[in-house]
């Protein structure tokens, strides 16, 4: 290979890396605006729902890097953890576990996708069924809870 095959091999590379960064920063600054209306939807909810926050490593390319894994703890219930995937998922921009604590083989997945018009949204996913997919938002998010704090899941 010569030099200039090399420095032009060497250019694409940093173009990808630069574009993967670039998605990274996409995926955590949407899961950042995800909890906080998260939070925003259930703030009337004080004493009833604790909200705590840590820091998880995802290591992914094209680097390692810290993402905000968020609890709800409910007063006298269960802890409903978001639990940040990554970036590198295929057909979406991003990927958050959604379970009970204790229970994460019942989990189901919130999607990062984007519309015609490139605004992004987050997709519920309870299964791989059509009918299983759902616009996440404060009424998804409700009745997901409802139906988990009604019918628990079998502990594996």
């Amino acid at each position: 290979m010569s030099l200039k095959e090399k420095l032009v091999e060497l250019a694409e590379n940093k173009k990808e890396d630069i574009e993967a960064k670039k998605a990274v920063d996409f995926w955590r600054n949407q899961a950042d605006k995800l909890h906080n209306d998260i939070k925003t939807w259930f703030c009337g909810y004080d004493g009833y729902i604790k909200f705590d926050s840590t820091k998880k490593i995802i290591d992914e390319y094209p680097y390692p890097y810290e993402a905000d894994k968020l609890e709800l703890d409910i007063k006298g219930g269960p802890v409903v953890i978001l639990e940040p995937v990554g970036s590198n998922i295929v057909g979406a921009w991003g990927r958050t576990d959604l379970y009970l604590s204790g229970y994460i083989a019942n989990k189901v997945m919130l999607l990062l996708m984007k519309d015609d018009n490139d605004k992004a949204y987050w997709e519920l996913r309870k299964s791989r069924k059509q009918e299983d997919r759902f616009i996440f938002n404060k009424e998804v998010f409700e009745d997901l809870l409802e139906d988990w704090l009604e019918n628990p899941p079998d502990f594996i």
